[in-house]
């Protein structure tokens, strides 16, 4: 439900309508994606009043359907998301409640391993270009009218990495799960800020599952009291630039912030629900740790957990991997001439904006054929080089797993 209200806040109707560049390769029309949100958002409701495995599993099944068709790109969330869906789904098949629970506290773990581990590049690292450091920044002069003091800004950078390395070390562990539960809770509440309350919502929902709270939930004076004044600042302070809606993208803000504020106060005296992980889970852990490790083989960065890190498939050392898949892999070709659309909806205003840099980039097949597709719907004109033939040869110039456009400059490492 977070997911959906946070893309039609930003991108409105256009996220229902539109299926630009699916993730993986499944276009649908306007019709048919616009049903299968509005389907997803009815069976994401339906999972806060009752809870079956019929339910589950249809749950899991349209999630995968739409993750297929998102447009542009896959967001991460989704995958840690739909990893722990599958997890209940073996769950409910294996009639194991407590190895479900063990899968997603291993998959919270991994997650903010992962994440950590992908931050630590020399890119993340420097204050100059961190996205940490932009982040920052970004809070300071929204809020505040001034960047982030200068003396603060070469610390930002590890500081990420310390409390995310630290909290997949210290979640695996009863005597200090509370201390890691509640420093993921407040550094959710800032991540929530920064607009990703999507992501957010996911990482609460998996602390929640992996401890012994109960559900409804009890609210006493000080809960109350922390929920409040969590909304209030997280409202406040939340970031709302390149929103369309931006008063209902409040209201986001100050759910995750309230959220997070009675999260703050439960965890405090929860215990971790710990147990023995089923031979059933494995598959789907192994999945979600080799897709989290694909950048450091040089497969990919889409859907890696490698959001927030600054990392790029160019930024990969050779070394790192037995091959460069920007070179055998992805197809990257030039745009020759190209007519301006209207800049009527977001796609067309990010189609737009991207195509006006094509004398100097180099864009994937993935994207040409999207576009040429958009352009020949639209009436206008795209020249390529080669000529684009109106068709994608094999699985990947379907999907949506590589950059959609790199600088001419790199051209010798990443066109054939």
């Amino acid at each position: 439900m977070m997911h959906e209200a946070v893309y039609l806040c930003i991108v409105g109707s256009d996220h229902l309508t539109t299926c630009f560049m699916p993730a993986l390769g499944l276009r649908l029309n306007r019709s048919s994606n616009c049903l299968l949100r509005l389907a997803l958002m009815a069976l994401a409701l339906c999972t806060l009043f009752c809870s079956s495995p019929s339910l589950a599993f249809l749950l899991l099944g349209v999630g995968l359907v739409a993750c297929a068709s998102h447009s542009w790109r896959l967001s991460n969330h989704c995958i840690v998301l739909y990893a722990s869906q599958a997890s209940a789904c073996v769950g409910y098949l294996c009639h194991s409640p407590t190895g479900t629970v063990s899968a997603l506290r291993a998959i919270a773990i991994s997650t903010y391993a992962i994440t950590a581990l992908h931050k630590c590049n020399r890119f993340f690292l420097d204050p100059a270009r961190s996205c940490a450091v932009d982040a920052a920044d970004a809070i300071t002069v929204s809020n505040f009218g001034r960047p982030c003091p200068q003396a603060l800004r070469p610390l930002i950078p590890g500081l990420v990495i310390f409390t995310e390395a630290m909290l997949a070390v210290l979640l695996a562990f009863e005597p200090t799960w509370r201390v890691a539960a509640l420093a993921a809770v407040l550094m959710h509440i800032f991540f929530g800020i920064l607009v990703h309350v999507h992501f957010t919502a996911v990482m609460y929902a998996l602390l929640v599952s992996t401890s012994n709270l109960s559900w409804p939930p009890i609210v006493d004076a000080w809960t109350l009291a922390s929920v409040v004044a969590a909304g209030l600042v997280a409202a406040r302070l939340g970031l709302v630039h390149d929103v369309r809606h931006d008063r209902i993208f409040r209201l986001l803000h100050a759910l995750s912030g309230g959220a997070g504020g009675y999260l703050l106060v439960a965890l405090a005296s929860a215990r971790p629900a710990y147990s023995t992980m089923t031979l059933a889970h494995v598959p789907i852990l192994f999945l979600f740790l080799a897709n989290g490790a694909s950048p450091l083989f040089g497969l990919k960065t889409e859907f890696s957990l490698a959001m927030f890190s600054n990392l790029h498939p160019l930024h990969l050392p050779r070394r790192w991997g037995a091959f460069d898949p920007t070179r055998r892999f992805v197809r990257f070709e030039t745009i020759t001439g190209v007519e301006a659309l209207p800049a009527r909806t977001p796609t067309e205003v990010r189609i737009r904006s991207m195509l006006q840099q094509y004398k100097t980039r180099y864009y994937s097949r993935t994207f040409i054929s999207s576009v040429a597709e958009y352009y020949r719907m639209t009436g206008h004109a795209l020249e390529t080089n080669p000529p684009w033939d109106g068709n994608r040869h094999w699985l990947l110039d379907r999907m949506v797993l590589f950059p959609a456009m790199v600088p001419q400059s790199d051209a010798e490492r990443v066109c054939q």
